[in-house]
This record gives C-alpha cells, structure tokens and sequence, in this order.
C-alpha cells in the first residue's frame, strides 16, 4: 500500500475501528485504469508462471532421464536433488491432544485482497 500511494501521491490510511479514516482522493477513472491495469499484470504474470513451469519440468524431466541431480548450462546451475523435511502434523496432534491442542490454538485476523 505505501509503494501505490507514493506513486500516485494519495493519502491512504487503513482503516482501524478507533481511528478515523481518510479519504482517497483517485477519481473513478484512476481506478478503472488502475484495477484494469492489475488485471492485466496478474494475467501475464499467470501467463510466465505456466511458461516458467512447462521449462523447469523440461530441464526436470532432462535430468531425470540422465539419472543427474545437476545440469550446467549457458553459466547457469540447476539443481534437483531429493531431500527430507520434518514438520509438525497439527491435524494429527488435534486428533490425539484435542484439549491440549485447543490451549494453544489461536484465532487470528486477516484481510483479503481479490479482483476478478
């Protein structure tokens, strides 16, 4: 929220239940463009993130097949090798402690930014 409001010079403030709140000043036409200017970022970004997946599961699929955990190219490195990870199973733990899982369970707060 502070990068756009130095770019566009607003005033944005968020919006607390104590505290007044001020009020943009962007005119219904600054937001059209701004919303459709979004849109359009977040589709070509959609657009590289499937590119970006069809090339590593090409290189994936290359290093798979030589049996390589490493490939070196054009002065790039890439690297897939397996590796192990140890979480925590929270629905396992509510399942065998509920009492103790409740105890030290939190409710928490957020918001939600969606354009469609």
């Amino acid at each position: 929220m502070k990068l756009y409001s130095v770019l566009y010079n607003q005033k944005v403030t968020r919006k607390s239940p104590t505290k007044e709140r001020k009020v943009s000043t962007m005119s219904s036409n600054e937001i059209s463009k701004t919303l459709k200017d979004l849109y359009e970022l977040r589709v070509m970004r959609s657009e590289l993130d499937d590119e970006i997946t069809a090339l590593e599961d090409k290189v994936k699929a290359e290093m798979t097949q030589r049996g390589i955990d490493e490939l070196e190219g054009a002065g790039h490195i890439a690297k897939y090798a397996e590796y192990t990870t140890m979480r925590f199973d929270a629905s396992a733990f509510k399942r065998a402690q509920p009492e103790l899982a409740s105890e030290y369970t939190k409710a928490t707060t957020a918001r939600r930014f969606t354009l469609n």
